[in-house]
Protein backbone atom coordinates (compact mmCIF):
# COMPACT_ATOMS: atom_id res chain seq x y z
CA UNK A 1 0.00 0.00 0.00
CA UNK A 2 1.52 3.28 -0.76
CA UNK A 3 2.19 5.54 2.38
CA UNK A 4 4.65 8.09 0.42
CA UNK A 5 3.42 11.68 -0.69
CA UNK A 6 5.16 13.33 -3.25
CA UNK A 7 7.25 16.43 -1.54
CA UNK A 8 6.89 19.26 -3.96
CA UNK A 9 3.92 21.79 -3.50
CA UNK A 10 1.64 21.47 -5.98
CA UNK A 11 1.74 24.92 -6.71
CA UNK A 12 5.62 24.67 -7.11
CA UNK A 13 4.65 21.81 -9.80
CA UNK A 14 2.28 23.82 -11.63
CA UNK A 15 4.36 27.26 -11.83
CA UNK A 16 7.24 24.75 -13.38
CA UNK A 17 4.92 22.95 -16.14
CA UNK A 18 3.60 26.65 -17.19
CA UNK A 19 7.27 27.62 -18.02
CA UNK A 20 8.49 24.50 -20.03
CA UNK A 21 7.69 23.60 -23.38
CA UNK A 22 9.36 19.83 -24.04
CA UNK A 23 7.06 17.12 -23.91
CA UNK A 24 9.90 15.22 -22.01
CA UNK A 25 10.37 17.61 -19.29
CA UNK A 26 6.93 17.98 -18.63
CA UNK A 27 6.11 14.44 -18.39
CA UNK A 28 9.34 14.35 -16.21
CA UNK A 29 7.97 16.60 -13.88
CA UNK A 30 4.51 15.43 -12.93
CA UNK A 31 4.17 12.45 -10.24
CA UNK A 32 3.63 9.38 -10.56
CA UNK A 33 1.55 6.21 -9.23
CA UNK A 34 4.25 5.98 -6.09
CA UNK A 35 2.78 8.56 -4.19
CA UNK A 36 -0.18 8.52 -2.62
CA UNK A 37 -1.22 12.25 -3.03
CA UNK A 38 -0.59 12.48 -7.09
CA UNK A 39 -3.86 12.49 -8.07
CA UNK A 40 -4.25 15.11 -5.93
CA UNK A 41 -1.75 17.24 -7.04
CA UNK A 42 -2.20 16.29 -11.03
CA UNK A 43 -6.15 17.13 -10.59
CA UNK A 44 -4.69 20.67 -9.27
CA UNK A 45 -2.56 20.75 -12.33
CA UNK A 46 -5.25 20.16 -14.65
CA UNK A 47 -7.51 22.72 -13.42
CA UNK A 48 -5.16 25.44 -13.21
CA UNK A 49 -3.98 24.54 -16.80
CA UNK A 50 -7.09 24.22 -17.99
CA UNK A 51 -8.36 28.04 -16.50
CA UNK A 52 -5.74 29.38 -18.21
CA UNK A 53 -6.51 27.51 -21.49
CA UNK A 54 -9.96 29.04 -21.35
CA UNK A 55 -8.25 32.61 -20.70
CA UNK A 56 -6.06 32.78 -23.59
CA UNK A 57 -9.05 30.88 -26.44
CA UNK A 58 -11.06 34.17 -24.63
CA UNK A 59 -8.38 36.59 -25.41
CA UNK A 60 -7.49 35.09 -28.92
CA UNK A 61 -10.73 35.87 -29.95
CA UNK A 62 -10.35 39.75 -29.51
CA UNK A 63 -6.58 40.28 -31.26
CA UNK A 64 -6.72 41.28 -34.79
CA UNK A 65 -3.45 41.71 -35.32
CA UNK A 66 -1.76 38.42 -37.81
CA UNK A 67 1.62 38.18 -35.78
CA UNK A 68 0.18 38.62 -32.45
CA UNK A 69 -2.91 36.14 -32.89
CA UNK A 70 -0.16 33.38 -33.88
CA UNK A 71 1.84 34.04 -30.98
CA UNK A 72 -1.04 33.09 -28.89
CA UNK A 73 -2.75 29.85 -30.88
CA UNK A 74 1.09 28.74 -30.58
CA UNK A 75 0.59 29.16 -26.10
CA UNK A 76 -2.69 27.87 -26.73
CA UNK A 77 -1.90 24.89 -28.27
CA UNK A 78 1.10 24.12 -26.03
CA UNK A 79 -1.25 24.04 -23.18
CA UNK A 80 -3.43 22.16 -25.16
CA UNK A 81 -0.47 19.68 -25.31
CA UNK A 82 0.01 20.03 -21.50
CA UNK A 83 -3.53 18.60 -20.41
CA UNK A 84 -3.30 15.69 -22.62
CA UNK A 85 -0.05 14.98 -20.43
CA UNK A 86 -1.40 15.34 -17.57
CA UNK A 87 -4.50 13.60 -18.08
CA UNK A 88 -2.74 10.64 -20.15
CA UNK A 89 -0.58 10.64 -16.37
CA UNK A 90 -3.43 10.69 -14.42
CA UNK A 91 -4.55 7.63 -16.51
CA UNK A 92 -1.82 6.09 -16.16
CA UNK A 93 -2.52 5.86 -12.12
CA UNK A 94 -5.80 5.26 -12.24
CA UNK A 95 -5.05 2.17 -14.76
CA UNK A 96 -2.73 0.74 -11.92
CA UNK A 97 -5.47 1.26 -9.61
CA UNK A 98 -7.96 -0.33 -11.49
CA UNK A 99 -5.90 -3.80 -12.03
CA UNK A 100 -6.18 -4.50 -8.85
CA UNK A 101 -9.29 -4.57 -7.95
CA UNK A 102 -12.14 -6.90 -10.00
CA UNK A 103 -14.70 -5.08 -11.16
CA UNK A 104 -18.82 -6.89 -11.59
CA UNK A 105 -21.42 -5.96 -12.47
CA UNK A 106 -23.78 -4.96 -9.50
CA UNK A 107 -26.22 -2.84 -11.37
CA UNK A 108 -28.05 -3.65 -14.95
CA UNK A 109 -28.54 -1.28 -18.10
CA UNK A 110 -30.92 -0.28 -20.40
CA UNK A 111 -30.24 2.23 -22.76
CA UNK A 112 -32.11 4.97 -24.48
CA UNK A 113 -33.93 4.62 -27.47
CA UNK A 114 -35.32 6.94 -30.12
CA UNK A 115 -39.24 6.85 -31.08
CA UNK A 116 -37.72 4.76 -34.50
CA UNK A 117 -36.29 2.34 -31.89
CA UNK A 118 -32.60 3.49 -32.49
CA UNK A 119 -29.77 3.58 -29.77
CA UNK A 120 -28.90 6.89 -28.11
CA UNK A 121 -25.57 6.39 -27.66
CA UNK A 122 -25.33 5.44 -31.46
CA UNK A 123 -25.94 9.19 -31.91
CA UNK A 124 -23.22 10.10 -28.78
CA UNK A 125 -20.48 7.95 -30.00
CA UNK A 126 -17.86 9.51 -31.48
CA UNK A 127 -15.28 7.25 -33.36
CA UNK A 128 -12.76 10.38 -33.33
CA UNK A 129 -12.35 10.61 -29.56
CA UNK A 130 -9.27 10.23 -28.45
CA UNK A 131 -7.75 7.65 -26.30
CA UNK A 132 -7.93 9.54 -23.14
CA UNK A 133 -11.66 10.37 -23.59
CA UNK A 134 -12.46 6.75 -24.46
CA UNK A 135 -11.04 6.21 -20.62
CA UNK A 136 -13.11 8.23 -18.78
CA UNK A 137 -16.09 7.29 -20.41
CA UNK A 138 -15.31 3.55 -19.75
CA UNK A 139 -14.65 4.33 -16.01
CA UNK A 140 -18.06 6.54 -16.08
CA UNK A 141 -19.74 3.11 -17.28
CA UNK A 142 -17.96 0.88 -15.25
CA UNK A 143 -18.96 3.49 -12.17
CA UNK A 144 -22.07 2.99 -12.88
CA UNK A 145 -22.73 -1.06 -13.47
CA UNK A 146 -20.21 -1.73 -10.70
CA UNK A 147 -21.80 0.85 -7.92
CA UNK A 148 -17.91 1.33 -7.05
CA UNK A 149 -16.30 4.53 -7.52
CA UNK A 150 -13.76 3.88 -10.68
CA UNK A 151 -10.47 5.82 -11.09
CA UNK A 152 -11.44 9.29 -10.69
CA UNK A 153 -15.25 9.28 -11.15
CA UNK A 154 -17.99 11.17 -9.48
CA UNK A 155 -21.17 9.97 -9.13
CA UNK A 156 -23.69 12.52 -8.06
CA UNK A 157 -27.03 14.11 -8.64
CA UNK A 158 -27.83 16.58 -11.69
CA UNK A 159 -31.16 18.68 -11.26
CA UNK A 160 -29.84 22.05 -9.66
CA UNK A 161 -33.31 22.91 -8.85
CA UNK A 162 -34.76 21.89 -12.37
CA UNK A 163 -38.21 19.88 -11.87
CA UNK A 164 -37.85 18.87 -15.15
CA UNK A 165 -34.63 17.16 -14.21
CA UNK A 166 -35.17 15.63 -11.11
CA UNK A 167 -33.78 11.90 -9.84
CA UNK A 168 -31.53 12.26 -12.91
CA UNK A 169 -27.80 10.88 -12.35
CA UNK A 170 -24.40 11.43 -13.89
CA UNK A 171 -21.33 9.65 -13.62
CA UNK A 172 -18.88 12.44 -14.94
CA UNK A 173 -14.68 12.73 -15.64
CA UNK A 174 -12.53 15.49 -16.57
CA UNK A 175 -14.31 15.64 -19.89
CA UNK A 176 -16.94 12.98 -20.12
CA UNK A 177 -20.24 12.26 -18.85
CA UNK A 178 -22.75 9.99 -18.76
CA UNK A 179 -26.37 10.71 -17.60
CA UNK A 180 -28.92 7.90 -16.33
CA UNK A 181 -31.80 7.27 -13.83
CA UNK A 182 -32.77 4.80 -11.72
CA UNK A 183 -35.30 2.42 -12.97
CA UNK A 184 -35.48 -0.06 -10.57
CA UNK A 185 -33.96 -1.65 -7.94
CA UNK A 186 -29.94 -2.36 -9.97
CA UNK A 187 -31.43 -1.49 -13.43
CA UNK A 188 -30.62 2.02 -14.84
CA UNK A 189 -31.65 3.61 -17.96
CA UNK A 190 -28.56 5.38 -19.78
CA UNK A 191 -29.58 8.43 -22.09
CA UNK A 192 -26.73 10.81 -23.09
CA UNK A 193 -23.22 10.41 -23.26
CA UNK A 194 -22.09 13.91 -23.39
CA UNK A 195 -18.21 15.55 -23.83
CA UNK A 196 -18.19 18.27 -21.02
CA UNK A 197 -16.98 21.04 -23.16
CA UNK A 198 -19.83 20.62 -25.48
CA UNK A 199 -21.41 23.76 -26.27
CA UNK A 200 -25.40 24.51 -24.72
CA UNK A 201 -24.51 21.19 -22.93
CA UNK A 202 -27.48 21.93 -20.33
CA UNK A 203 -30.19 22.38 -22.89
CA UNK A 204 -28.86 19.51 -24.61
CA UNK A 205 -29.19 17.45 -21.56
CA UNK A 206 -33.01 18.45 -20.57
CA UNK A 207 -34.08 18.21 -24.97
CA UNK A 208 -32.81 15.08 -24.44
CA UNK A 209 -34.27 14.06 -21.03
CA UNK A 210 -37.89 15.87 -22.72
CA UNK A 211 -37.16 13.22 -25.78
CA UNK A 212 -36.57 9.85 -23.66
CA UNK A 213 -38.64 10.80 -20.68
CA UNK A 214 -42.25 8.85 -22.16
CA UNK A 215 -39.64 5.73 -22.79
CA UNK A 216 -38.52 5.86 -19.00
CA UNK A 217 -42.35 6.08 -17.61
CA UNK A 218 -42.94 3.24 -19.90
CA UNK A 219 -40.13 1.37 -18.97
CA UNK A 220 -40.26 1.91 -15.04
CA UNK A 221 -43.52 0.32 -15.55
CA UNK A 222 -42.76 -3.08 -17.07
CA UNK A 223 -39.94 -3.29 -14.37
CA UNK A 224 -42.65 -4.24 -11.81
CA UNK A 225 -43.28 -7.85 -13.98
CA UNK A 226 -39.80 -9.65 -13.26
CA UNK A 227 -40.56 -11.71 -16.50
CA UNK A 228 -40.60 -8.43 -18.68
CA UNK A 229 -38.06 -6.52 -16.94
CA UNK A 230 -35.33 -10.04 -17.22
CA UNK A 231 -36.28 -9.83 -20.81
CA UNK A 232 -35.66 -5.95 -21.25
CA UNK A 233 -32.27 -6.54 -19.42
CA UNK A 234 -31.48 -9.61 -21.26
CA UNK A 235 -32.00 -7.46 -24.56
CA UNK A 236 -29.50 -4.55 -23.80
CA UNK A 237 -27.00 -7.01 -22.25
CA UNK A 238 -25.14 -7.56 -25.89
CA UNK A 239 -25.48 -3.50 -26.60
CA UNK A 240 -23.35 -2.98 -23.01
CA UNK A 241 -20.62 -5.69 -24.33
CA UNK A 242 -20.71 -3.79 -27.61
CA UNK A 243 -19.96 -0.16 -25.62
CA UNK A 244 -17.26 -1.83 -23.46
CA UNK A 245 -15.70 -2.83 -26.84
CA UNK A 246 -15.11 0.29 -28.32
CA UNK A 247 -14.24 2.36 -25.26
CA UNK A 248 -11.99 -0.54 -24.95
CA UNK A 249 -13.13 -1.12 -21.41
CA UNK A 250 -10.49 -3.38 -19.33
CA UNK A 251 -12.12 -5.53 -16.59
CA UNK A 252 -10.62 -8.16 -14.41
CA UNK A 253 -12.29 -11.42 -14.85
CA UNK A 254 -13.63 -11.12 -18.36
Amino acid sequence: MLNEEYSFKKEDIYEAIKSLNVTEDIEASLPNGKYINSIDILNYIYEKLNNDYEIIKNEIEGIKDTEERLLFLEEKELIETKLRIVIERINEIRNEIITQTTITDNNQIIFARTEAGNLYIEKDFDDKWEESMLKEFSDCLESITSGQKVGDIRIEPFNNGNQILAGLMKAAGYQARIYYKKLAPNVYYVFYLQQKKKDNARDDIEKRWKSCKAEFETLKKQMKDESLKQQLIERDKPILEELREKLGSKRMGM
